[in-house]
This record gives C-alpha cells, structure tokens and sequence, in this order.
C-alpha cells in the first residue's frame, strides 16, 4: 500500500508478457518487477498519480445493482448524509434505462426526495452545457462524472402515489425520464399559466380539489400549465401529496383526461430582512406517452 494508505494496482500490459510453447507466461515476473520498482521509485519521490479512471468505471464502482435490477427503490431519510450520491445514482439509473422508485417516509424525506431530483436536474443541464463546449470537463465535476450518459435525457420528472400493505400506507415517487420540452395542449390566445401557491397550513383536500380542477382546464386548453410553489419543506411534502390525490380521483373519475407527473425547479429569492429563501416550483405536464411502457401506479 502506498499513495497515502490508498491500494496500489500494478497491471503488466500484454505486449511485455512472452508465451512459451508450454503456455506459461516467461516474461511476466519481469515485467511486474519492471513495473513495481517503477511505482516504488515514483512513491519514493513524492509522485503519488494514479491511472486516470473513466466515468463507467467509478460509476460501476459507486453505485451497487446489476443489469438485472431493472426496477428499484430508493429509501429517502429524513437527514440525507450525501444527496448529491443519492442524484447521482437516480441519474445513472436514468442513463441506464432503468426503473427507478423513491420511497420517502414523513415531510422532511419527500421534500429531500424533491431536491435530489431538482439536483438530478442541475447535473443535465450542466452535461448539456459541457455537450456544447469544445474544452473537456473540469475533473472531479458533475459534467465529466456523469459524461457519456444517454444524451436524449434532458430533464427527470415524477409521478407521486401512495403504496399500500394491509394497513399500512407510504408515499412512493416514481423518476420519469424526460425530453427537452413538455408535450403542450394548444390553449387559448387569452389563457396564462396558472400558479397556486402552497403554505405549511394549506388544507390538504383543497389543494388536491384545486389541483385537480385546473389540470381539467388545461386539459381542455382553457389555461397554461398550473405550477404548484411551495417554500419550505412542510409546504413542498404537502404540495406532492395532495398531487398524489389528485392523481387517484383523476383516474377514479374516467374522464379521459392524461394523468400529468410533476417536473421540480428550485429558485432562491430574497424574502424578508433580504435573507434568501428557496421556492420548490413543481410544473404540472402530461405524462409521456410510450407505447407498451407500463401504466404509473394509481394510488391506494
């Protein structure tokens, strides 16, 4: 061990190894003795480089499931050590292809789970920015980390629902990849987006009431799309549940209407005595429609 305490992993290259007839390698003791008093002669001088990695790699060594994990969920606590590995892995998933579930429990861990998406949609949008650029990403950023992931992936939305064994009843958010714009109903000429803005004593029902009534009118194209704006995180898990409802009594109803998921954006803005606040804005869009993908769980 050397490289301040960190494995050191010596590999002879093919081209050094000489076959004999009987198959055994004669020239291979050599050159990893070539190679070890190379390594040992570079740590002696101070030199501790290693092999640069590649993203694949150290995504592959990040984060633990196999290609048979097709679909898996990913409990969110209500004090998140590390949320930027939690966007990580739910963007590496994405790029995968892969069905991917969070399971939050209380007010604190959906809202965790609302700004791990909002994260997951920060590194898009800088792997975009870096698409475009004609130098290499900087190392150790999110842009060189995520590179090379799928590149029809622009944005990550959810779908809230409630689970449910015997008496037991959680909320679950399923990661829905997106493209780079919403699929719009052509409203009228005198609509506007509609924004209902969420406090921390907003009666539930009336919320889902309200969120349910204007998705109808969009629907129709009476009005843009709604946003929901909540601050805070009281607020923000409110906003996802009474979506959640909102959801189920759409599906209850048979009107015909799409369901609609929930894309996240985060803005800070300047509040009272000019200190920052973060707004969580979730824009209500149509749920992509993808032939022979499987419906989105209706909530209990």
């Amino acid at each position: 061990r050397c490289d301040q305490g960190q494995p050191f992993w010596l590999k002879c290259p093919r081209n050094q190894l000489e076959r004999s007839g009987s198959g055994r390698s004669v020239g291979s003791h050599m050159a990893a003795s070539q190679a070890l008093a190379s390594a040992l002669t570079a740590c002696r001088h101070g030199s501790h480089a290693r092999p640069r990695l590649g993203p694949a790699w150290r995504q592959q060594q990040r984060f633990a499931w196999t290609e048979s994990d097709k679909t898996l969920s990913f409990k969110v606590k209500a004090e998140v050590e590390n949320l930027n590995k939690l966007a990580g892995g739910i963007l590496t998933r994405c790029d995968q292809g892969l069905e991917t579930f969070l399971e939050p429990m209380g007010a604190k861990s959906v809202y965790n789970a609302v700004k791990a998406l909002n994260v997951v949609n920060r590194y898009i949008d800088s792997r975009k920015k870096q698409a475009l650029s004609d130098a290499p990403p900087a190392e150790g950023t999110s842009a060189e980390f995520f590179a090379g992931g799928d590149v029809a992936l622009a944005r990550v939305g959810f779908v809230p629902f409630f689970a449910r064994s015997d008496e037991n009843q959680w909320m679950r958010l399923k990661v829905v990849a997106l493209g780079a714009e919403p699929e719009h109903v052509v409203p009228a000429a005198s609509s506007e987006a509609f924004m209902l803005k969420i406090g921390s004593h907003t009666d539930l029902r009336r919320l889902q009431n309200a969120i349910l009534t204007n998705w109808m009118l969009r629907c129709k194209g009476e009005i843009g799309d709604p946003t929901l704006a909540a601050m805070g995180g009281e607020s923000a898990s409110i906003a996802v549940k009474a979506a959640a409802f909102a959801l189920r009594e759409l599906k209850l109803r048979r009107s015909g209407a799409r369901p609609f998921l929930l894309c996240p954006r985060m803005e800070t803005v300047k509040g009272n005595n000019n200190e920052p606040q973060t707004i969580t804005f979730l824009d209500l869009e149509l749920q992509p429609a993808i032939r022979g993908s499987r419906p989105t769980p209706a909530a209990s």
